[in-house]
């Protein structure tokens, strides 16, 4: 009797069906590891965004902290010049940066993580996260500037009869006129701006004799009203801020932003001024 066993045929046939198995089934299983990997660090930068905000809100309790940004270095954050102990089950990032407004974070295409050695996680603009490369960053906003004396007028093209404008503003200007441009470089809006204590960039825009806003309890104000009161608000070292129905302004007595009940808005040093007037009308001069 012989005893029974496979042929060569068979085993080789054997082999080819677990190499066809092999070749369907461990892609499947590697991009199964790969999502479980994916949905691990998603959740770890979620709880760490969620732990950022928790430091903050613990320091507002302590007084004003409203940071423009926060960097990240091995899992340590500072804000401004303020380091935040941040303290999170999962791993930390390596390195990063969280944009910030009033102490929240901006799931933005800005806000992104990059976890050591891992891909960067991105927020899109709907507070989703995208796994993978960061996203190419969005235009951003682009502006001109003037604080030399002469005249500009909304519309024409920085590149046409605004030549006069700049595309930087010096360190050393503490009140200026800001121009946003469009992608044709296209003026649309003009701003009257200072530097209060030589940092704190607020401008005002001006406009017709109803943007001024005024109304006896700032509270309830709008417009350019509304705007200087949210400067005396924020308690900026050195600024004080008065406000009536004819003129309104803050002052950290070095420059003042001014507005009146007829919608000019300027910005001024007290040797010279930048102005905006109802009609759009701009121009910088000394007094």
């Amino acid at each position: 009797m012989k005893d029974k066993g496979f042929t060569l045929i068979e085993l080789l046939a054997v082999i080819v069906i677990l190499a066809i198995i092999a070749l369907i089934a461990v892609p499947i299983i590697i991009d199964i590891i790969e999502d479980s990997k994916k949905e691990a660090l998603k959740r770890s930068a979620e709880n760490y965004l969620k732990a950022v905000e928790l430091a903050i809100a613990k320091e507002n309790l302590n007084g004003e902290f409203n940071p423009n940004s926060c960097s990240i270095t091995s899992g340590n954050v500072i804000c401004g010049s303020k380091p935040l102990t941040v303290t999170v089950d999962g791993e930390l990032p390596d390195s990063g940066t969280i944009k910030l407004q009033d102490g929240t974070i901006q799931r933005t295409s800005e806000t992104f993580l990059t976890y050591n050695d891992k891909d960067t996680l991105t927020y899109d603009g709907n507070n989703k996260l995208i796994f993978g490369e960061a996203k190419a960053p969005q235009p951003q906003e682009k502006y001109g500037y003037m604080w030399n004396t002469g005249s500009y007028v909304i519309g024409p093209s920085i590149n046409g009869d605004g030549s006069s404008l700049e595309t930087t503003l010096p360190d050393d200007k503490t009140y200026y006129l800001k121009y946003k441009l469009d992608n044709s470089n296209i003026v649309t809006n003009t701003y009257a701006c200072v530097k209060f204590n030589g940092t704190e960039e607020r401008c005002l825009e001006g406009g017709s004799a109803d943007t001024y806003g005024w109304v006896t309890d700032k509270t309830d104000s709008t417009g350019q009203v509304e705007k200087l009161y949210e400067i005396e608000q924020k308690g900026i070292s050195g600024v004080s801020c008065y406000s009536s129905s004819n003129g309104s302004y803050c002052s950290d007595d070095s420059v003042d932003l001014n507005a009146n009940s007829a919608g000019n808005v300027s910005g001024n040093d007290h040797i010279g001024r930048c102005v905006v007037d109802g009609v759009g009308i701009s121009r910088c001069e000394s007094f």
